[in-house]
């Protein structure tokens, strides 16, 4: 009886593993908490006394009433510290759960805030120094058929001008594109005769890139050309399309907001805005913005 009773009491008094006190999982705040794996070995362990006194009963030794009695109560204490253990858990990851939730916006796009969208900061204008022979002055899409559905298109006419005419002085290349009358449109169709293309200066190209279906690079390559002004209508067609085209064929990009329109204001903002910071670094990083009063030649 002795020697039985030695080896259950060996085996009850065996202390947990740290793994079954705290378990290596749990963490407070983590959202993944769940029970330690081998929760059901550490009920195994805490009843280890119990088993060991029933061996020693099969074996016909007897049994110790009352040791029995302190190995339940051992397997009791220990069964509601593992309750404890998981309800702190399970409250732990329900909070953290709360915490980012309220974190996560409500709104589920940008349409849901469209009304609380405030626009970003005006774009920096910047005065530009000009060199004539590498540069080139493009002329887009400003039709008298078009003009009149851009409420600033007409506006911009005299900045066009002035920007035409500083540019051949110089020696600037100058290259138009022509849209409308069905495909047929000629220099004649621009809006003001004071800046009709010249013979090999033109081509009919629509699309907001004119690089794409024109000999305007070839253009450009063979006059040696590195920095493009940027000049017509619509702001957010060809104003982005062909300056983004120009930055990503490595030229320098010169837009002067005052020589571009749009159907509406707000368009004319975020095209400015895409050039200036709004849109990718290989574009915006060879974009300048400025005014047609400040660039020089």
């Amino acid at each position: 009886m002795g020697a039985c009773r030695s080896v259950a009491d060996t085996a009850a008094s065996r202390p947990f593993p740290v793994a079954c006190r705290i378990p290596a999982s749990f963490r407070i705040g983590a959202i993944g908490w769940r029970p330690p794996r081998l929760l059901g070995e550490c009920r195994d362990a805490s009843t280890a006394g119990r088993w060991a006194a029933r061996r020693c009963s099969a074996s016909g030794a007897g049994v110790d009433v009352d040791f029995v009695r302190r190995s339940r109560t051992r397997n009791q204490e220990d069964t509601m510290l593992d309750m404890r253990t998981l309800l702190r858990g399970t409250a732990a990851a329900a909070g953290a759960l709360m915490i980012v939730l309220a974190a996560t916006p409500s709104a589920a796009d940008i349409l849901d805030d469209w009304a609380t969208v405030k626009p970003p900061m005006r774009p920096e204008l910047k005065p530009v120094t000009l060199e004539g022979s590498t540069t080139g002055l493009l002329i887009l899409d400003m039709m008298k058929a078009g003009c009149g559905a851009r409420p600033r298109c007409v506006a911009t006419i005299p900045n066009v001008k002035r920007l035409h005419d500083a540019a051949r002085a110089a020696g600037a290349m100058v290259w138009y594109s022509l849209v409308g009358s069905d495909g047929r449109a000629t220099p004649a169709d621009v809006i003001d005769p004071g800046f009709m293309p010249r013979d090999g200066e033109w081509v009919r190209q629509g699309g907001p890139d004119k690089f794409l279906g024109s000999n305007l690079e070839e253009k450009l390559k063979a006059r040696g050309i590195k920095t493009v002004i940027v000049c017509g209508t619509s702001f957010q067609g060809v104003g982005i399309g062909t300056g983004s085209g120009s930055a990503q064929r490595g030229y320098k990009v010169v837009v002067p907001i005052d020589c571009l329109s749009s159907e509406d204001t707000y368009m004319e903002q975020y095209a400015a805005w895409h050039l200036f910071k709004g849109g990718p670094a290989i574009v915006t990083s060879q974009v300048t913005l400025t005014r047609s009063t400040t660039v020089k030649f």
